[in-house]
């Protein structure tokens, strides 16, 4: 489990709900837009399937601590799919 700034714990990522692959985080954008996105994580234990989930779009300058709260807002959005056996 990683650590934020301030030393909180965040929610670690939960695996795919439908393959149960891992999965990553990664970040996109344009000229003035960015987003991020849950995408396959890489080697033998990552996802096979092609689902992932995006957050809402932002202005590529937005302050870290926003960045943060979008990010966590993703994480949360993303665990709520996941159903522990």
């Amino acid at each position: 489990m990683s650590m934020d700034e301030k030393g909180k714990k965040m929610k670690e990522l939960k695996r795919c709900p439908f393959c149960g692959g891992e999965v990553t985080i990664a970040e996109a954008g344009d000229y003035l837009t960015s987003w991020m996105f849950i995408t396959r994580g890489n080697g033998k234990n990552g996802c096979k399937c092609r689902a992932f989930m995006e957050s809402k779009p932002y202005s590529f300058n937005c302050s870290a601590v926003d960045k943060e709260k979008i990010k966590k807002d993703l994480i949360e959005a993303w665990n709520k799919r996941y159903k522990e056996d």
